[in-house]
């Protein structure tokens, strides 16, 4: 550039714009790995528990985060087979809440009602449980006894773990 050509007015602003976002996004970046690498949950445990929401429904997490991950899978897929999927089982509960919602605003109050909904509740809620159950048993069934008692382990551990935790937070 020659002395006589004036410099584009702005555009020296826009660079350091944008080196300042980009300095953040690299910022912001760093920091997510940085907390997932030192998260006390860091590890293949963080995100076992995913894996095992398709349990939820059937009250079988806890056991499914003790079992090895074949046999968590084949319990989830079988839950799948019997027609237990988390999503239903979510929407479903929703509806209980919802009525139970409108229960509760209804002018005159009816305890009756409350209680219709909370059978309801109760009754899809156990259904669920109790094909859970048969699965479990099923899965744990046909497990060696070596393996069994592996899972009975691991399950204890849990428990113990569970425990600690809870006993840290009094």
């Amino acid at each position: 550039m020659s002395a006589e050509e004036p410099k584009p007015a702005g555009a020296g602003r826009w660079v350091k714009i944008a080196l300042v976002a980009s300095l953040a996004l690299n910022v912001a970046v760093l920091g997510l790995v940085a907390g997932t690498v030192f998260s006390p949950h860091h590890g293949k445990d963080r995100w076992r528990h995913h894996s095992d929401r398709g349990l939820m429904p059937m009250g079988l997490h806890v056991y499914g985060r003790a079992m090895p991950d074949a046999d968590r899978q084949a319990l989830i897929d079988a839950a799948r087979e019997h027609g237990i999927r988390r999503q239903d089982a979510r929407e479903e509960l929703r509806g209980h809440f919802r009525d139970m919602v409108a229960a509760l605003r209804a002018d005159p109050f009816s305890a009756e009602r409350v209680m219709v909904v909370l059978r309801a509740q109760h009754r899809s809620v156990g259904a669920r449980i109790v094909e859970g159950q048969s699965l479990l048993v099923a899965r744990i069934s046909a497990m060696s006894p070596q393996a069994r008692h592996a899972f009975a382990d691991r399950l204890e551990d849990r428990l113990e773990r569970y425990a600690a935790r809870r006993e840290d937070d009094r």
